[in-house]
């Protein structure tokens, strides 16, 4: 965000530089970015902004584009998925422009590719331009951007609804945006998104969402629409099945670390779960004995065996499974 607010800040007072390069993994602040450009360039947008496509466009292109004459003020010439600071590339007529560049034009390059700052072309680009890097964010920042999504839409967000989202979401912000996006009409008239909310609408990570219904019907809370939603045919019902006996793999694992001494943090460390799931497992799960878990898990293999062999009351098969898991 600190690289958002520094280009924008120089588009505000109007102080830019004829040369950039929008380098790092994280598009969203980019898209952004151009989005402000354009705004900036009000009406004269049309005239005055032009994006390349890196993947196609020559260097001699980009360089014509950006010594085209503009009667309509300073002019941006935006080369998304450039190519040319990663690899080998014909780089000559590029190299004449970035040591004299127009000085009515902004050309920004812009990069998720790994730069090589070795190569002669970057060097050469640094003697008039700037390098922004836009690295991916890390938890509690997507977090605090959900936050501020969900302010300025006026809604509120439950604690967990926001950990799902980020923890979802949070390695993709144009993805993230969409879902929020998705969030916000299906609850335009309550002003709450709510961690259910996120399990019904958002598309989110399948594992996440097999682990909350596991959790409700472990306490014998058999919510047998849902479970249907789950079962639609012999191959949907082997990959639940599968998923379910990870999950209580999962909660054997966490609940053997625990009695270990070991920490949260060390729990999350060593089985790569997700703290705040960590401390979820082990309060929905503290009824559960490790031999308990031991039996699920073996029945979950019989279970396996029964499906694949034709089995067609496929709710029914799991509904005794999980009252049998809460007795």
């Amino acid at each position: 965000m600190i690289a958002y607010e520094r280009f924008k800040n120089a588009l505000t007072r109007g102080v830019l530089k004829p040369l950039y390069l929008f380098s790092g993994e994280e598009r969203y602040f980019k898209e952004r970015l151009f989005g402000e450009i354009k705004k900036y360039l009000g009406s004269n947008h049309e005239f005055n902004y032009e994006e390349l496509d890196g993947h196609e466009v020559l260097p001699e292109e980009v360089v014509a584009r950006a010594e085209t004459v503009s009667f309509f003020g300073q002019r941006f010439i935006v080369v998304k998925n450039c190519r040319f600071f990663s690899g080998k590339h014909d780089e000559e007529p590029l190299l004449n422009y970035l040591k004299n560049p127009a000085p009515r034009a902004v050309v920004i390059f812009s990069t998720e590719l790994p730069v090589d700052k070795k190569k002669k072309i970057y060097q050469e680009f640094l003697k008039n331009g700037e390098e922004i890097e836009f690295s991916r964010l890390d938890e509690k920042e997507v977090q605090e951007l959900i936050k501020t999504w969900a302010d300025r839409a006026g809604f509120n967000l439950e604690r967990e609804a926001l950990i799902v989202l980020a923890q979802s979401y949070g390695q993709n912000l144009v993805e993230l945006e969409k879902e929020f996006k998705k969030l916000v009409l299906y609850k335009l008239s309550e002003k709450i998104i709510t961690l259910k909310d996120v399990l019904e609408v958002s598309g989110q990570d399948q594992e996440i969402s097999v682990f909350y219904l596991v959790e409700e019907l472990l306490s014998g809370k058999i919510n047998r629409p849902k479970l249907k939603e789950r079962l639609t045919n012999q191959e949907e019902a082997v990959k639940f099945t599968g998923l379910v006996a990870k999950n209580l793999r999962q909660i054997y694992t966490v609940k053997v670390l625990q009695q270990k001494g070991k920490t949260l943090q060390e729990i999350a460390k060593i089985t790569g779960i997700p703290e705040w799931l960590v401390k979820k497992t082990l309060r929905s799960a503290v009824h559960l004995s490790q031999e308990k878990l031991k039996k699920g898990i073996t029945a979950l293999a019989d279970l396996d065996v029964k499906i694949k062999s034709g089995e067609r009351e496929l709710t029914g098969l799991f509904e005794r499974f999980f009252l049998l898991m809460k007795k």
